[in-house]
């Protein structure tokens, strides 16, 4: 009988995390129980996090894996950079990740309707399936600040020109609503075609020609526009009085003046 429960104790400690880097060789009993979201979502924390909070709009790096409920590794990513919030990645990442710091671990159990649902992704998650993905936050990026207040992160440094007053430039962009992560705008939906402007030139909100300073051609940019900089008090269609907004740019060309 002893032998049988030393047996059972070794098979449990052996049940360690998986795929998240942990740090202690600590038995998923040991951590806090799981808890289920009213979306269906359920979360397990390995270790809390020290580091920064994330917020929506964030440009951060994690580290994860993803299974099927038969134990196949579907994905894995050792530094996958993505904007939280903003639906850019599966709803129950978005959604799992929302609570965490940086340094955190977390399992979650993702049900298809907030995965892939019906279609799934060919050719390794199925139809319907229910992905296990143990994840890490190991970074997020520091903002930097223009004089007046907008917020912004460099996702790809460019190699072209830097716009001046008066350059025509085109761009790729999305806009989202900081407080709901809503997509209410976007170059990129289909049947249209890259937005071509003057810039400063007093056509567009003045955060988004603050947001574009010092950008070069080729580069891809994160802004968070303040209302004062954006629409304010004024309500738009699909943006409410007052928003903070949250574009990613895509600095295609710029043309001097002829």
């Amino acid at each position: 009988m002893r032998l049988v429960v030393i047996l059972l104790i070794l098979a449990v400690a052996g049940w360690m995390l998986v795929g998240c880097g942990g740090e202690e060789s600590r038995t998923v009993a040991q951590y806090p129980p799981p808890v289920t979201l009213p979306s269906g979502l359920i979360i397990q924390d390995f270790r809390y996090g020290d580091g920064a909070a994330l917020d929506r709009g964030d440009v951060f790096t994690v580290r994860y894996t993803t299974y099927l409920d038969n134990g196949s590794e579907v994905e894995s990513e050792d530094a996958y950079t993505f904007i939280g919030g903003v639906r850019k990645v599966i709803p129950g990442l978005d959604q799992g990740i929302s609570s965490m710091q940086v340094g955190g671990q977390r399992k979650l159990i993702i049900p298809p309707s907030l995965a892939y649902g019906d279609a799934g992704k060919p050719p390794n998650i199925p139809p319907n399936a229910t992905l296990t993905m143990y994840l890490e936050v190991l970074s997020v990026a520091e903002k930097q600040t223009t004089e007046n207040g907008v917020k912004y992160v460099d996702l790809v440094d460019g190699w072209g020109d830097t716009p001046l007053a008066g350059d025509t430039v085109v761009v790729d962009y999305t806009g989202w609503l900081q407080s709901t992560g809503f997509k209410f705008d976007s170059s990129l939906n289909e049947g249209r075609e890259p937005m071509e402007f003057v810039f400063q030139g007093g056509n567009l909100i003045k955060g988004f020609d603050e947001g574009m300073l010092g950008m070069r051609v080729g580069g891809k940019r994160v802004i968070i526009i303040p209302p004062e900089l954006g629409y304010g008090a004024e309500e738009k269609e699909n943006i409410p009085a007052g928003s903070t907004l949250i574009f990613e740019i895509d600095f295609l060309e710029d043309r001097p003046p002829s």
